[in-house]
């Protein structure tokens, strides 16, 4: 859950140095890394499988030959992609060959093409803009295309230091602020550097009730105007951080969208808006119970950006908790505006900091 307000650019903690790990502890994490992938990429695989066995079944009902050449073409595909990055221990590898496997997939889907997810997935900035200002309308894209209208930007700043740590505030009883500062070394610098300054512990076990969310109940929030996260009490359980570090990732990524992350520029801005667009619109997108349940009476254009903005921090967090939950078009979105700016960035390496961060018997 988020606040808008005004940005200012305060530079937060940095993060570990692969590098300045041995070569075992680096082999390590490359193999933790591929383990990972191949839980994503298995995902896919049983998917692809299962649409080979669906078409094969429509193919011998109808009888068409050419059906069941394009459902093995499919597979054939899905099992080269899965081969070739079992093969592979880096992340970029399985980018390049998923990458590939979608392309081929693609090009044997002919039917139920949504135009709409089309042009936000492969349109130029200028088509995107158009059907943006559809969906969200003319004051939301103003903001992220005409500088001088971005009213959070206003008292933009940027500090000498690289290294200013994020401020802790009232912390609670069970996390104390050299836990809480090395845990945040499990993300990436960027993510924090300018966008998080201030954490806040409220004891008050849930926020204030959402107006667009009925019945839940408020967790985290992020207030952009002065780069601060409060999370309340009924997030941390020493014995299970789990809900504390999903709550987290959550919070962090609403200050690394396509509204507030500055590193952007507005093409950028407007290519995450619109590949992340193009999945809440999808069928097959992450289902999060949080992000369905949005509902602006009324106002199609509010909720739709409501939905967008809540279906990344999800998605964001399902990549620094749970990445084999994500399809690769949700896991890819995340994956890559990450490399951008911490090209270094190991996902395990970064959940087993935030892990030992609090003790090694945490579980996270």
């Amino acid at each position: 859950m988020r606040n808008c307000g005004i940005l200012v650019c305060i530079i937060a903690c940095m993060h570990d140095d692969p590098h300045a790990h041995d070569e075992a502890m680096f082999q390590d994490e490359k193999a933790a890394n591929l383990r990972t992938e191949n839980k994503i990429l298995q995902k896919d695989l049983d998917t692809a499988v299962a649409r080979t066995n669906s078409a094969r079944r429509a193919a011998e009902r109808r009888g068409s030959l050419a059906s069941l050449f394009a459902s093995v073409a499919t597979l054939a595909a899905g099992i080269a992609v899965y081969s070739s990055v079992r093969a592979s221990n880096m992340t970029d590898a399985y980018i390049a060959v998923l990458d590939r496997s979608q392309t081929d997939e693609m090009s044997t889907e002919t039917a139920g093409v949504n135009p709409e997810i089309e042009v936000l997935k492969r349109g130029c900035t200028a088509e995107r803009v158009a059907l943006l200002r559809q969906r969200l309308g003319d004051a939301y894209i103003d903001i992220l295309i005409k500088p001088g209208s971005r009213t959070f930007y206003e008292d933009e700043h940027h500090h000498d230091s690289i290294d200013t740590p994020v401020e802790i505030t009232s912390t609670h009883d069970e996390i104390s602020t050299d836990e809480m500062r090395e845990y945040l070394n499990g993300y990436p610098a960027s993510w924090l550097q300018g966008k998080v300054s201030k954490i806040r512990f409220n004891r008050e076990l849930y926020g204030p009730p959402s107006s667009y969310l009925k019945g839940g109940k408020t967790l985290g929030l992020f207030f952009s105007r002065e780069e601060k996260i409060e999370i309340f009490g009924s997030v941390v359980d020493r014995k299970n951080m789990t809900k504390f570090d999903r709550v987290v990732a959550h919070e962090i990524a609403h200050g690394n969208d396509w509204r507030t992350d500055d590193n952007l520029t507005v093409d950028q801005r407007i290519e995450l808006l619109a590949k992340v667009a193009s999945r809440v619109l999808s069928e097959d997108r992450f289902r999060s119970g949080y992000v369905e349940a949005i509902e602006v009476a009324g106002d199609p254009q509010t909720q739709f950006a409501l939905k967008c903005t809540e279906y990344w921090a999800e998605i964001s967090r399902e990549y620094f908790n749970r990445p084999h939950s994500l399809s690769y078009k949700d896991f890819v979105i995340v994956h890559d505006h990450v490399r951008k700016t911490d090209p270094q960035f190991d996902i395990e390496q970064g959940k087993r900091t935030r892990v030992t961060a609090f003790n090694t018997s945490t579980k996270i």
